[in-house]
C-alpha cells in the first residue's frame, strides 16, 4: 500500500513509530498530485519547496522529544478561501489571483501549532460557487469529463485521487 492511501491514524502512527519521516510521506503526496493535477485541476497553489523543508524540520524535531504536536510531520492542504500568510489566498477568483494577505486563518494556525504541513491551496469554484475558478474547471477524478462540482470541488476531488 503506498503512504497517500493510508489514513492519517496510520500515517501518524508511523510517523510516531519511526516507521517512515515525514519528507517520505510529503514527497509520496507531491508524486501523487503529479500524477493527477494535470487532469483534476484541483490545486492552485502548491508549496513543494516550503512543504519539504518543513517535513525535514519535523524529522529533525521528531528523534528530539517525545512530546509532539497531535498532527507532527503530517501533509495537509487547505481550500484557497482559507487565508495564509505570505502565500496567495485567491478564492478562486481572477481579480483576486495574485492576493496575498499577512494573516492565517484560525483552521491555518491550528493546522500549523499542530505541527501539520501544508503541502497546498485547493480549488474552489469561483469565490466558493460550483467548480469554475480562473485556472479551469476541477475535474471529477471517477469521470473526468464532468466537473467535481460544489464549492469544494478541489478538496473533493484531492480527497477521491488519494492526493
Amino acid at each position: 500500500m503506498e503512504l497517500c492511501d493510508r489514513s492519517a491514524a496510520e500515517l501518524l502512527a508511523m510517523l510516531r513509530n519511526r516507521e517512515v519521516s515525514a519528507r517520505e510521506i510529503t514527497e509520496s503526496v507531491f508524486s501523487r498530485i503529479r500524477g493527477w493535477e494535470k487532469d483534476l485541476h484541483a490545486y492552485i497553489t502548491l508549496l513543494q519547496e516550503p512543504a519539504l523543508r518543513q517535513a525535514e524540520e519535523a524529522d529533525r524535531r521528531s528523534g528530539k522529544t517525545a512530546a509532539l504536536p497531535s498532527l507532527h510531520g503530517l501533509p495537509v492542504a487547505v481550500k484557497d478561501n482559507l487565508c495564509t500568510r505570505g502565500i496567495r489566498t485567491t478564492y478562486g477568483a481572477k481579480p483576486f489571483e495574485n492576493q496575498v494577505l499577512d494573516e492565517d486563518a484560525a483552521v491555518v494556525e491550528k493546522l500549523d501549532a499542530a505541527g501539520a504541513i501544508l503541502v497546498a491551496k485547493l480549488s474552489l469554484g469561483e469565490l466558493a460557487m460550483d467548480d469554475e475558478w480562473f485556472g479551469g474547471q476541477t475535474r471529477n477524478p471517477w469521470k473526468l469529463d464532468q466537473g467535481s462540482s460544489g464549492s469544494s470541488a478541489g478538496p473533493a476531488a484531492a480527497v477521491a485521487s488519494g492526493c
